[in-house]
């Protein structure tokens, strides 16, 4: 925030680490915190244009929060406050130039740049204590590979999530090879009883939605089961492997480069594979179509790469990055190194055909830092290509299936325990007042139904 004169300048880092808001009225006032400004509003209202899109897709679109006149500065942009508001973004992978190469010599690019990447971020936290929050993935598994290389000392893994969670086994494993200390942490409800009515998660979800992103349950109790038991000191420094997939390419469809032209098309495609949580209406999917389509701009573009522009800049920012605030919250801090500049600028640029399916992602990471390292597991939880495309195939049939068939088909079960979490969140706020979301165990839509419960209580 920069004040020159009668103007104010704010500004967004390409993370939007750290979410800034401003109400312009007849009076300025910005914060860091949405609920400050709300406080200082005399008659708070709900923006309703927003509460369709915040329910079905977990946050809310452009610079709108759910409340009227609040207002969130967007990711990688600049917004200059005075009589007039002006925005400007100064940060954008949307692009049409893509260097042609082998996906040998891509990813030979691809190890060199991820080797300076954690270097430079390992050897800048040399005296920190380091929290791993470890799947059976790759993402946390070449942060843990590259953590034993680069920072060997102080450090601890971790793996949380329901009793027949597949990932403690593996995460378990590649804690054991690489030689760091692992804790399990099971979800049960002796962990999480009670948690609706502690003051710690109500200070918490506030702290973590601030009117316009779905506050995540997912680390929420691993963070403080570690903090209650006293396994971390202060200078602890969360790494968490956060969108290291979807810069890979994971969102990407193969639609997006053989069949879609049109900003029409794309924004569709758009509300098709974000918005889930909420079967929606024909006028209410226009209404967020007409959001969605304030940012799309294809011109030249790579259609593809507006695809991941409008990803980068709401859903992985508002939604994905946003859910490491639960480290801050308890008092630790955080990098995201899958979320550097030079990587996502890299990856702006690479043929569709290497992106998707994470082709040259997973290449990279199983050939060139896996293997040589002995991390490669004999069982692992990655799908085949084939699997995938398959998964594609039945997610769509799900979609023009009555519910109650989807509902019998799925698997209820939630390895991270939402199953658990949401019961209470629904007793909570009333059974009548919670609509059963297009796939019954998308437990998401019931904390983002529960949120707007409390945001109505909040302005009455």
């Amino acid at each position: 925030v920069l004040l020159r004169g009668d103007e104010a300048w704010i500004a967004t880092d390409r993370l939007r680490s750290i979410p800034l808001f401003y109400y312009n009225s007849e009076t300025t006032i910005i914060s860091d915190s949405a609920y400050t400004l709300f406080n200082e509003i005399p008659c708070p209202e709900i923006n309703e244009d927003e509460v369709t899109t915040f329910i079905s897709m977990g946050f809310t679109l452009n610079n709108d929060t759910l409340i009227d006149g609040i207002c969130q500065v967007e990711t990688g942009s600049m917004v200059v406050l005075n009589r007039e508001k002006t925005a400007v973004f100064y940060h954008k992978v949307a692009t049409s130039a893509i260097y042609e190469r082998s996906i040998d010599i891509c990813s030979v690019e691809l190890h060199t740049l991820l080797e300076d990447i954690f270097r430079s971020n390992f050897l800048a936290l040399r005296d920190k204590f380091i929290a791993l929050p470890l799947s059976g993935g790759y993402d946390s598994r070449l942060i843990a590979l590259m953590c034993r290389k680069y920072h060997p000392d102080r450090v601890l893994c971790y793996t949380y999530g329901s009793e027949n969670n597949p990932e403690f086994a593996p995460a378990e494993e590649i804690a054991r090879r690489l030689g760091f200390p692992w804790v399990k942490i099971v979800y049960n409800e002796n962990l999480i009883e009670g948690f609706v009515d502690d003051p710690v998660f109500e200070k918490y979800y506030k702290y973590a939605s601030e009117f316009g992103s779905m506050f995540f349950m997912q680390e929420y109790f691993a963070v403080k089961y570690l903090r209650d038991e006293k396994l971390l000191p202060e200078d602890t420094y969360f790494v968490p492997g956060h969108a290291g997939n979807i810069i890979g390419g994971d969102h990407l469809v193969q639609s997006l480069k053989k069949s879609i032209n049109t900003e029409r098309e794309l924004t569709k495609e758009i509300l098709r594979i974000f918005s889930y949580l909420l079967k929606l209406t024909k006028s209410e999917k226009e209404k967020i179509c007409s959001q969605i389509s304030k940012k799309i701009s294809i011109s030249n573009n790579k259609v593809w790469t507006v695809f991941e522009n409008w990803d980068i800049k709401e859903r992985q920012s508002k939604f994905i990055v946003n859910s490491a605030s639960v480290y801050n919250y308890f008092g630790y801090q955080y990098i995201i190194p899958y979320w550097e500049s030079a990587l996502i600028d890299f990856f702006s640029h690479v043929p569709f055909d290497f992106k998707i399916n994470k082709t040259v992602y997973k290449h990279t990471l199983i050939n060139l830092f896996f293997e040589p390292a002995g991390l490669n597991l004999t069982k692992e939880l990655y799908p085949s290509s084939f699997q995938l495309m398959l998964i594609n195939i039945k997610k769509r049939i799900k979609k023009i299936l009555p519910s109650f068939i989807v509902t019998f088909l799925i698997d209820h079960r939630s390895l991270v325990f939402y199953d658990g979490i949401s019961k209470h969140l629904i007793n909570d706020g009333g059974r009548k007042n919670f609509k059963v979301p297009p796939e019954s165990n998308n437990y998401n839509s019931y904390l983002t139904q529960w949120y707007m419960i409390k945001v109505r209580e909040s302005v009455t």
